[in-house]
């Protein structure tokens, strides 16, 4: 008799773990939710494409100068739904009416001497994109940061209220951002283009016009259980 009664506790205690298992997953697809999130990013034509903080990037080299250009938004959740079937547009139109900007890295191929002056210059015209129609658009706000020594360093601010200056010298290696404040992602020219043309003395390093196409990277989650936590005394 004892026997049996061990052999039909541990059936019974199976099967209690059984249902508590089944219980717990029932709780765990009632409470957690499927997302579809996205964000804005330019794809260059497939000669230029690199990678470049975690997006798509375009990398040109030319006169000795290595550029790379790139435009990415934040991300956003666009859907969300029960487990597996994002079916409900979450998409906050306020979000798809980011900024339009543009990052653009001037580097030389090798390493720089400390206090090398790379005696650059950036003119007007080659801080426009151009859409695919032909349209110039100037940018309304420009920062230039150090990349080398000192990286993060601002060296130089335009802002909106002010015309754009006709020459900005760059001394050492830089990204420049470009932020169009009339332009947001959501309403951009699905193509344009861009040059990363500078000047050095009287010599316009010239570098290849780089088209890109405007798309959108979505990321998918089938089952996110959100976490609670007790608060703290």
């Amino acid at each position: 008799m004892s026997c049996r009664r061990t052999e039909g506790s541990c059936v019974a205690a199976r099967a209690g773990t059984l249902r508590a298992m089944c219980l717990a997953a029932l709780m765990a697809l009632t409470i957690s939710c499927s997302t579809m999130s996205a964000a804005w990013y330019s794809q260059p034509e497939p000669r230029y494409r690199s990678r470049a903080h975690g997006g798509m990037a375009a990398l040109v080299e030319a006169g000795g100068v290595r550029h790379v250009i790139l435009s990415l938004s934040n991300r956003y959740k666009v859907y969300m739904g029960p487990p597996l079937v994002p079916v409900r547009d979450m998409e906050p139109p306020i979000l798809n009416e980011q900024t339009f900007e543009l990052r653009w890295q001037i580097r030389p191929p090798g390493p720089v001497a400390p206090g090398t002056s790379m005696g650059w210059r950036l003119v007007r015209e080659a801080l426009a994109i151009r859409s695919n129609d032909g349209t110039v658009i100037t940018p309304t706000h420009i920062s230039i940061e150090g990349l080398d020594h000192g990286s993060g360093e601002t060296l130089y601010v335009h802002y909106a209220y002010e015309e754009v200056p006709a020459v900005v010298p760059v001394a050492r290696p830089v990204e420049v951002t470009l932020r169009f404040y009339n332009l947001s992602y959501g309403r951009m020219p699905k193509r344009y283009s861009f040059e990363p043309a500078l000047h050095a003395g009287d010599e316009r390093i010239a570098a290849p016009r780089v088209q890109f196409v405007l798309k959108r990277d979505y990321e998918y989650k089938p089952c996110v259980v959100p976490l609670y936590f007790m608060s703290v005394r």
